[in-house]
């Protein structure tokens, strides 16, 4: 084994689905968003919420965080974390500082799980803030229907942004992780390539990176949206118009429009 790992993700891109599937392998501890954790247990215990926590927590509460489970939880085991891009707003971090601070405590594995179509990101979190369903188990009956999506003010990350300052805050989340870690111990995965169709390819991966031999996990989570974005979005046409005025969709539109199987095995579309 390894050392412990870090996966940095942006969410809705198959991420429980692995780490559930990593947590069933018994070398690995999988923790999930440990600082989302943090941050529900705060907003319970101060009665406000979490969106009120921005700039009133410290990098020092998120790696004591860190630190406590990872004593508690690991038992000499790979202790595994993910972290979203706008938990580091929280807690007033950068990538290249939530990486030195954590080197230290043994993470010197890295996961950039990243997906291609973050349009569909978006409307994802929406989706499962409408229907309070994030996750759904294979075979499960999906429930709701259409969402109206208002560009200028998406709820997404614990806060109201405009739809380009979101998936602008992707990019430049992902390109500086990966900058960063461009000399480390790092494997870059896609949703679409190694989650969307065949979770286990992801997770066989994550497996030989870390230096554990890969079992047959279950996969428990199946697709809460799974139908083409026209048939999820009431207001289609307007979202489509938002983006292509702003040069945002070119590189999704074919991967926002097309239908996808709501059979297949995979979590976060």
């Amino acid at each position: 084994m390894d050392g412990h790992v870090l996966m940095l993700h942006t969410g809705r891109s198959g991420s429980t689905l692995l780490g559930d599937m990593l947590g069933q392998h018994p070398q690995v501890m999988w923790d999930g968003e440990v600082l989302e954790k943090l941050l529900h247990r705060m907003s319970r215990r101060e009665g406000c919420g979490i969106g009120q926590l921005f700039g009133r927590l410290s990098v020092e509460q998120a790696i004591a965080e860190i630190v406590r489970r990872q004593r508690l939880l690991a038992g000499g085991r790979i202790y595994g974390i993910e972290i979203q891009d706008y938990h580091l707003d929280f807690f007033g971090l950068d990538v290249a500082g939530l990486i030195a601070a954590l080197r230290p405590l043994g993470f010197t594995q890295f996961v950039v799980l990243d997906r291609k179509d973050q349009v569909r990101k978006v409307v994802s979190h929406i989706v499962a803030l409408d229907r309070h369903t994030h996750h759904i188990h294979p075979g499960e009956q999906i429930r709701g229907g259409k969402v109206q999506i208002v560009p200028e003010r998406v709820y997404v990350g614990h806060r109201f942004r405009t739809m380009a300052k979101v998936l602008k805050s992707y990019e430049l989340f992902l390109v500086e992780a990966r900058t960063e870690l461009a000399q480390g111990n790092v494997l870059e995965l896609d949703y679409e390539t190694h989650v969307e169709n065949n979770p286990h390819d992801g997770y066989r991966r994550i497996c030989h990176s870390i230096g554990v031999e890969p079992r047959e996990p279950n996969v428990n989570f199946g697709k809460t949206a799974p139908q083409p974005l026209s048939q999820i979005v009431a207001n289609f046409d307007e979202m489509t118009a938002y983006l292509e005025a702003r040069d945002l969709i070119a590189p999704h539109k074919h991967a926002t429009e097309h239908a996808e199987g709501g059979d297949k095995p995979c979590e976060g579309s």
